[in-house]
């Protein structure tokens, strides 16, 4: 076994929560598509220290037990995906493996199966993500991004499976504001379109050829020529 699956190994065992006389998981987890937040508590981890992990994360002894042999350790740090050295990225691909549209979060269940690990008593984990919570195992809720690991006797039974959208949701107002700005732009264009074909257009016309002018003013009725005036002689007696 290479040295970073013997640290992982630990590290497993402690998250799966095997081998734990009592033990008490708490603490968080971010998961994007960037990179892994990690901080966790165990309680009652057996040994009197604290060892694990790739180096990216501080596994650290913060308690004890007098009397158990046990330590309370925590695990804490971030692991950037771009860059990771070989035992990150292993880490990252058991832990929290990303695809072209989902993150996830595993503890798988092969670390689970192994005596001891019905000793578990409480958990209270909480797992944030960039995207909303889509699919939670049995000993979790799920609320938008988060997910609430809290149900010790599932987590014993099958582990822990957390899939996640990779981007954050639009807000619906957004979304809505989004096709009334297009709307509104694709009217404008539609009637600029329009009328500029009506400015190119020329006017139709007349009987003679030319085109009709529009008459600067309001129209006027055309007066009508007066008769001309009757011959006087018309009317003189004659002699």
């Amino acid at each position: 076994m290479t040295p970073w699956r013997q640290r992982w190994t630990v590290v497993a065992a402690a998250l799966a929560t095997v081998t734990l006389s009592g033990c008490a998981l708490t603490g968080t987890v971010h998961v994007d598509a960037e990179r892994l937040d990690v901080d966790v508590t165990f309680a009652q981890f057996p040994g009197p220290s604290c060892v694990g992990g790739p180096e990216a994360l501080v596994f650290e002894r913060v308690g004890s037990e007098p009397g158990t042999g046990t330590s309370t350790c925590r695990l804490h740090g971030t692991i950037d995906r771009a860059g990771a050295a070989e035992d990150e990225a292993q880490f990252l691909s058991i832990l929290a493996p990303v695809t072209e549209r989902a993150l996830l979060f595993l503890i798988p269940s092969t670390y689970i199966g192994l005596p001891g690990n019905d000793n578990l008593t409480a958990i209270d984990l909480t797992v944030t993500f960039a995207g909303d919570v889509e699919t939670v195992s049995a000993g979790g809720t799920a609320s938008g991004p988060v997910a609430h690991i809290t149900d010790a006797a599932a987590v014993r039974a099958q582990g822990v499976t957390v899939v996640a959208a990779r981007q954050p949701r639009l807000p619906i107002t957004l979304m809505a504001g989004g096709i009334g700005l297009a709307a509104g732009l694709l009217i404008a264009w539609a009637s600029l379109v329009v009328h500029r074909r009506r400015v190119a257009r020329p006017d139709p016309p007349d009987a003679d050829g030319d085109p009709l002018a529009p008459l600067p003013g309001p129209v006027q009725e055309r007066p009508v020529d007066a008769p001309p005036p009757e011959d006087p002689d018309v009317w003189r007696p004659g002699p």
